[in-house]
């Protein structure tokens, strides 16, 4: 399956493409670092919800 035939899950409907310009490549990097902040954020909060069960 192609990147273009994927679904977008971005805010505002944005859809993959192989050639962007610089202001795309700006809003996909902060799209990325609110990902990435929200991910190590949500395991962060699991590792430590699991490691105090085994105290």
């Amino acid at each position: 399956m192609a990147p273009e035939e994927l679904p977008t899950f971005l805010p505002g409907g944005q859809s993959y493409e192989s050639f962007g310009t610089f202001g795309s490549v700006i809003v996909a990097t902060l799209y990325a670092l609110i990902d990435g902040a929200i991910g190590g954020v949500l395991f962060a909060w699991l590792y430590n919800r699991c490691a105090k069960q085994e105290n």
